[in-house]
């Protein structure tokens, strides 16, 4: 039977000498290292922040040198044409640039201030709600790839003032009547000048298209031009209307033939058919639309002697008549009173503005029945004429 026996113990070992042990060693775990303190970060020296924020900088640069080719900046328009085509709008126009970024829209700038945005499809943009006389500048901004060019050239442009249109003229015998319209390119103006040459005659308000020119002189030229104003803009002058006030048929002194074509028989002082030249004066007296005339006739008296006579004559149609009572035969040696009558015929194409050139007419002289304390009676009778112009 056995029994228990402590196991054997080996015999001890005398230790060697003590080896140094190696600096390597296994990592305990995680958890059984002790954290080691934070090391502080020196502090850059305060010289090399300046040179730090430059080469900064020299990067930037360089970045955008590398990066702007592929990325250019938008460039403005190389022109800018501005036109005013009514007295209210003004039209710009310009070509697609040239390079730069594409475009997404464009500005407008007017006075510097902007006014309009247009898409980049469109080239020109029109100003409207302006006045005859107004004067800006503008200019043109490209925007794209979210930046924006600087401006264009400069195009600076007025508004237009636009002149009246239509003016008529009609003129009489002592009157001008002006009639015109308002430009259909502006507004109506504040007001109307009105010249004749380079004379201003009147003024009247914008409402107003016609003036009455009162107490003109027969035969006088005129030149007549209207002028609108809008404040202190004011256009060009009308197309002139280039006439003269309508002349009286005759003025002054007119030479004529008296021819006589019948006198009584027995009757002296002429011989019929013998024309014998004359001088009649003239003196009209016109209104508006008419004149009348007062003439000094001359004719053979039925005495031998030449008499004169002043008769007023009218229009009567295309003539003009007039007669008169005036002694101018005698009944054996009784002065008769007699009607004198004359018919003056005007050459239709010899009229220049209302001026007869070539002109006839007819004179009779008319003794009426005139009865004798004697007994001794002279029956009524007529010493007839023809009258001509011979050119004034």
């Amino acid at each position: 039977m056995s029994s228990d026996v402590p196991a054997s113990v080996p015999d001890p070992v005398s230790a060697p000498d003590a080896v140094p042990q190696p600096t390597w060693s296994v990592a305990p775990p995680p958890w059984q290292v002790t954290p080691s303190p934070p090391r502080q970060r020196p502090k850059p020296p305060k010289w090399l922040l300046p040179a730090g924020a430059g080469v900064l900088a020299i990067i930037l640069v360089v970045g955008l040198v590398i990066w702007a080719p592929w990325s250019p900046r938008p460039v403005a328009p190389a022109t800018l044409t501005a036109t005013s085509p009514t007295g209210t709008s003004i039209r710009l126009s310009w070509p697609v640039p040239k390079g730069g970024a594409t475009p997404d829209h464009y500005v407008i700038l007017r006075d510097g201030a902007k006014v309009a945005e247009v898409p980049a499809s469109a080239t020109s943009w029109t100003n409207t709600g302006l006045m005859p006389g107004d004067r800006f500048k503008y200019e043109v901004a490209t925007q794209g790839d979210g930046r924006q060019s600087g401006p264009s050239p400069v195009a600076s442009v007025t508004t237009l003032a636009p002149s009246p249109v239509g003016l008529k003229v009609s003129a009489n015998y002592s009157t001008a009547t002006l009639t015109w319209k308002p430009s259909p390119l502006g507004p109506a103006p504040d007001k109307y000048e009105v010249y004749n040459g380079p004379n201003q005659v009147t003024t009247v308000s914008g409402s107003t298209t016609s003036y009455v020119a009162q107490g003109q002189s027969q035969g006088a030229a005129f030149q007549y031009t209207v002028v609108a104003e809008w404040g202190t803009a004011k256009s060009a002058p009308s197309a002139a209307d280039i006439g003269s006030i309508r002349s009286a048929p005759l003025n002054a002194l007119v030479n004529v033939n008296v021819t006589p074509t019948s006198i009584p028989s027995g009757g002296t002082g002429a011989t019929v058919g013998k024309a014998l030249p004359e001088s009649w004066y003239f003196t009209p007296q016109c209104a508006a639309n008419a004149c009348t005339m007062t003439v000094e006739v001359a004719i053979p008296a039925a005495d031998s002697d030449t008499g004169s006579y002043n008769i007023k004559v009218s229009p009567s149609g295309a003539n003009y008549t007039g007669s008169i009572k005036a002694k101018f035969a005698k009944c054996s040696t009784t002065q008769t009173t007699d009607t004198i009558a004359v018919t003056l015929t005007p050459d239709k194409s010899g009229i220049s503005n209302g001026a007869w050139g070539k002109w006839t007419g007819t004179l009779v002289a008319t003794m009426p029945y005139t009865s004798m304390s004697s007994g001794y009676y002279c029956p009524e009778q007529s010493w007839d004429f023809n009258v001509s112009s011979t050119g004034s």
